[in-house]
């Protein structure tokens, strides 16, 4: 459902995919993953007769409109920009130390290098 758009608009069908997508967004929740988290609402926007939300490709997942809340309401089609943002700070945070990690054990090979030459 999130990879292609449906071929029918069946009430059954799209009441299976809302529920599909639902179930899904708790296990999305626990990782990292925003952007899928923002395909889901915008599939379940779709199931609902709404129009997916847009996402701009230089803003990094954040909409484009805001009709968002904070609260969590998935099921009404609105994100919990709480938890994005909360998610991208903790993303940020870890691509951070893991760039300061990074640069270290380059040093250390370097110094290793000179040492051993």
């Amino acid at each position: 459902m999130i990879l292609a758009p449906p071929l029918t608009t069946n009430p059954k069908t799209l009441l299976v995919a809302r529920t599909a997508l639902l179930r899904a967004i708790p296990h999305i929740k626990e990782t990292w993953d925003h952007k899928l988290y923002l395909q889901c609402i915008s599939q379940i926007n779709l199931t609902l007769g709404r129009a997916p939300l847009r996402v701009s490709a230089d803003s990094d997942g954040e909409e484009e409109d805001e009709p968002m809340s904070g609260d969590g309401e998935e099921a009404d089609g609105k994100a919990d920009t709480t938890w994005i943002a909360r998610v991208k700070e903790e993303e940020k945070r870890e691509m951070t130390k893991t760039e300061i990690d990074l640069r270290g054990y380059m040093s250390n090979l370097i110094k290793e290098s000179i040492r051993v030459s």
